[in-house]
C-alpha cells in the first residue's frame, strides 16, 4: 500500500514538473566583457508570488555562489515603504561590481493562485552606472512549488553564460 501511494505521489509530482516552463530573450552591449564577481540582486514582486520570489532568491544566491560570484540583495514589492535612498544605502554599503535587477511586470493567476509571471531582468555596471544587460524571463508552472522557481534560475544563469556574463 505505501509503495502504490509513493508511486502516485512521484507520478503526480512529475506531471507538475512538465508543467512548468522558463524562456528567456535577452540582449547585451557588444561591448560590455566584464564577468562580475560581486553583485547586488534587488527583486520587485508582487505580494501574490510571494512563495516563489523567496524560492527564486534562494535559487539565484545558490547559482550564483556556484559560478564564484559573491551576492548579496534585497526583495521588495510595490507597495514597500522603501525608498529610493534606502535602496541606493543597501547597494552602496555593498559596493558591488554589477547591480542585477529583477522586476516581476505580469502574474497569471491559476487556480487560485499565481501560476505564471513574466520579469524584466536587467544587469547595469558599476563603472558605467549604465545597463549593459537586459532580458525578459517568461515563467509558467505552480509559483508555491520550489521547482518553477529553479527552472526559472536555470533559465536565467543559462541565458547568463550564453551572453557571457558568467563563466
Amino acid at each position: 500500500m505505501k509503495k502504490i501511494l509513493l508511486l502516485a505521489c512521484t507520478v503526480i509530482v512529475l506531471c507538475l514538473q512538465a508543467c512548468i516552463s522558463a524562456n528567456i530573450q535577452s540582449n547585451k552591449q557588444a561591448t560590455y566583457t566584464r564577468q562580475p564577481k560581486k553583485v547586488y540582486f534587488i527583486v520587485n514582486a508582487g505580494s501574490e508570488s510571494k512563495k516563489f520570489t523567496a524560492n527564486f532568491i534562494n535559487s539565484l544566491q545558490k547559482a550564483l555562489m556556484a559560478k564564484g560570484i559573491e551576492n548579496n540583495g534585497h526583495q521588495y514589492d510595490p507597495l514597500s515603504l522603501d525608498s529610493n535612498e534606502d535602496i541606493e544605502k543597501r547597494i552602496n554599503g555593498y559596493d558591488p561590481e554589477a547591480l542585477l535587477i529583477i522586476k516581476q511586470t505580469r502574474v497569471t493567476m491559476m487556480n487560485g493562485g499565481a501560476g505564471a509571471g513574466v520579469f524584466e531582468v536587467g544587469l547595469v555596471d558599476k563603472e558605467t552606472k549604465k545597463q549593459v544587460w537586459k532580458g525578459v524571463l517568461d515563467v509558467t508552472g505552480p509559483f508555491t512549488m520550489p521547482e518553477t522557481a529553479s527552472k526559472a534560475v536555470k533559465t536565467l544563469m543559462q541565458k547568463m553564460q550564453q551572453d557571457k556574463l558568467v563563466i
